[in-house]
């Protein structure tokens, strides 16, 4: 008790509230430091890490002129990046950058997500597969048929996963099973798709990103980036801890790209800042 006769924490007490104020000011420097690492293709291919504001903080992972595809990251900070043309397989690099692997996988490599269970999940052409982080088989396989090449997936936290394809958006459960039918979007194919952790899922075409809910209907909002005189078409779309949805575009008749952020009303969380090239995979840690 000080001289004015208030009591002051002490002991036990004392140290739980520094230990909560502690841990309140390092969750707080982890939101301030949060990282997005925008996969490139064309005019030199690569990851980048870049700031919330669109800094460049270091040129992760440089790939020459490769046909980049897709990226995902693990939970340890493993970076997947698939690479098509003809070579049809997935590099696996560490936090650092360094590569430390590569998979041979015999099929298009047209979209990588990582799920729940820490498997890498591959969509090529027709087919869906699963992967562990060593490269072997992860046991499922989706032969989807005449359902259309796919152009983008995502896994949310159940486990179920969301295909984008050429016919429409399919999605099916952990053991690969169909969840309701194939559902088609307006005004051209969806070129990428993302889950959040509502379970609300985003897909984009031609120019907006639509967003749905679980049962594939259609809501609000369709998220734009206003630009006079320009076609953005997404390419790549991840969803933040945070519910906010990042974008990455290619910039038809601008001939550069770029990544948006919105918050979950749809409205943009700031300015979109040009990555370099065309994106294929985002990542936000």
């Amino acid at each position: 008790m000080d001289k004015r006769g208030v009591r002051l924490p002490v002991g036990r007490k004392f140290a739980n509230i520094a230990l909560l104020f502690v841990a309140l000011m390092l969750g707080a420097r982890v939101m301030r430091a949060q990282t997005i690492y925008v996969l490139s293709c064309e005019y030199g291919s690569g990851v980048n890490a870049f700031a919330p504001d669109g800094t460049v903080l270091k040129k992760l992972i440089p790939l020459g002129g490769a046909a980049c595809t897709g990226m995902a990251v693990d939970k340890a900070g493993r970076f997947y990046v698939g690479i098509g043309g003809d070579h049809n397989n997935v590099r696996i690099f560490d936090p650092d950058g360094k590569q430390i692997g590569a998979w041979s996988l015999g099929i298009g490599v047209n979209g990588l997500a990582t799920g729940p269970d820490g498997k890498i999940y591959v969509a090529g052409g027709s087919m869906i597969k699963s992967f562990n982080p060593d490269g072997s088989p992860g046991g499922l396989v989706i032969n989807r048929g005449f359902e259309g090449a796919a152009t983008g997936i995502a896994v949310d936290s159940a486990g179920n996963i969301y295909v984008a394809s050429i016919a429409g958006v399919s999605r099916y459960d952990s053991s690969g099973k169909p969840i309701g039918k194939m559902f088609s979007v307006p005004h051209d194919y969806p070129g990428c798709i993302g889950v959040g952790p509502d379970g609300k899922y985003y897909s984009g075409w031609e120019v907006p990103v639509a967003t749905f809910l679980p049962s594939g209907v259609q809501t609000q909002p369709t998220m734009k980036v206003p630009l006079v005189g320009v076609r953005p078409r997404p390419t790549a779309i991840t969803v933040g801890k945070d519910g906010k949805i990042y974008v990455g575009y290619y910039t038809i008749g601008f001939g550069k790209a770029m990544v948006a952020v919105f918050e979950p009303d749809g409205k943009m969380a700031g300015k979109a800042f040009a990555t370099g090239g065309g994106v294929r995979g985002i990542a936000v840690r």
